[in-house]
């Protein structure tokens, strides 16, 4: 047997550090992203962005014939996806820079919950789907929704099928589930932070939420994104109540996995079945006249 001394058994202590997204930086002051300034920064960003699509829309649109008009949904849906693409295209890098470390760890992407459980993110979002339809149909929800509009010609309903069925579900969880719920979250808890030299000291040494915390930012934000869709959905309360309820869940997916990328799953999923159910109701929109 050798004479060497047995080493010395790893234990536990050396782990009980604050734990964040980048190692190298776990022995700092603890950050939190996104916060109310970074959401706000980031909401501005979407609303420049679509106002610089509409206006170069709107010129183009004046500058041509009169027969471009009936063009018009097709150049919203056009408008809205070039705005968005914008949008991710300068927050990569701005909020890189801002917060020192990659965009998608400042908004906890997270592909590891993908990875272990797609097929459950998967199920659940055509599970909320088909949950959602039948609610609607048995509250007797208005089925009017101003979407119906974009369907005038196979080629805008395939590009909104795209847009609406990719493009918007990432970008709205990006910004309600990415930013403003974490963000709403943060406030909360620092509104909320007693403030003595040990709040102060829990505060800098861990990035961990509160449950009411997060309960809190889970209703407001769901309340946000079921508003913006109130326009689009004719203010149907029926059918606002059954949405409010659907983010919620997305929500809810997102604070389980600590994920993004699981809650925007959940939501591609969502919306695919109902651009699915299109897509076969109208024969690949050979005939869209089936929609009325």
């Amino acid at each position: 047997m050798s004479d060497l001394p047995l080493p010395e058994p790893v234990t536990d202590e050396a782990l009980t550090i604050q734990h964040d997204l980048e190692p190298a930086q776990d022995h700092g002051i603890a950050k939190r992203t996104p916060n109310i300034g970074h959401a706000a920064t980031f909401f501005a960003l979407v609303a420049f962005c679509l106002l610089i699509s509409s206006l170069i829309f709107f010129v183009s649109i004046h500058a041509t014939t009169p027969e471009a008009v009936k063009l018009h949904p097709l150049g919203e849906v056009v408008t809205q996806l070039i705005a968005y693409i914008a949008t991710l295209g300068l927050a990569f890098p701005l909020f890189a820079l801002i917060w020192r470390k990659p965009f998608l760890n400042g908004i906890h992407w997270t592909w590891r919950a993908v990875q272990l459980h797609w097929w459950k993110l998967l199920a659940l979002g055509i599970a909320c789907s088909i949950a959602a339809q039948a609610a609607n149909h048995f509250l007797h929800a208005s089925g009017d929704t101003d979407l119906v509009r974009y369907f005038n010609s196979p080629g805008s309903a395939w590009l909104l099928v795209i847009c609406g069925g990719l493009v918007i579900p990432l970008m709205e969880e990006v910004a309600f589930r990415g930013f403003l719920l974490p963000a709403l979250a943060i406030a909360y808890d620092w509104c909320s932070l007693e403030r003595t030299p040990v709040g102060l000291q829990r505060w800098q040494q861990t990035t961990a939420l509160t449950r009411n915390a997060l309960i809190f930012a889970t209703v407001i934000s769901s309340l946000a994104f079921t508003l913006i869709h109130g326009f689009q959905l004719h203010w149907s309360r029926p059918t606002l109540a059954v949405l409010f309820i659907i983010s919620m869940i997305f929500a809810g997916i997102r604070i389980r996995y600590n994920s993004l990328a699981a809650s925007t799953l959940v939501h591609i999923a969502y919306d695919g079945l109902i651009f699915l159910e299109l897509i076969v109701t109208t024969g690949g929109f050979r005939h869209l006249d089936k929609l009325t």
